[in-house]
């Protein structure tokens, strides 16, 4: 989170929801540790030698985490110019909601194609036979 200049202050108070607080002389701090894909409240108070000013609220979502490895990538399919492969989707977390998986295929030493989906499954139909 960072503000903007707020003159002769000495400290920024910082109380949050877990009972964290923290104190700097700077106009930006970074929170670590905190769980992905969350809302957190931020509370956050100037401090100078005669007190504590007003407190301002608020809200801030951190990023989803990086879903972990699929596996098992097997051929379940294919002709002379098609191929379905298919693959155990990443376990389960919390830091993330969805996940859509990128495919990379071609012929070894080209250039290959990039395609998306959202299943764990998919078929190739752009295959040249040989």
């Amino acid at each position: 989170i960072e503000w903007g200049e707020t003159g002769n202050l000495t400290t920024f108070n910082y109380p949050v929801t877990n009972p964290t607080f923290n104190t700097t002389d700077d106009q930006r701090y970074t929170f670590r540790g905190l769980k992905p894909n969350t809302e957190h409240i931020f509370n956050i108070a100037a401090v100078n030698i005669n007190g504590t000013g007003p407190v301002l609220n608020g809200t801030s979502t951190t990023l989803e985490e990086v879903p972990g490895p699929v596996k098992n990538l097997m051929k379940t399919a294919s002709t002379d110019t098609s191929v379905t492969i298919s693959w155990d989707p990443p376990e389960p977390s919390d830091g993330y909601t969805s996940v859509t998986y990128t495919i990379n295929h071609g012929v070894l030493n080209t250039t290959g194609q990039a395609m998306t989906t959202e299943n764990n499954e998919t078929g190739i139909n752009t295959l040249k036979p040989g």
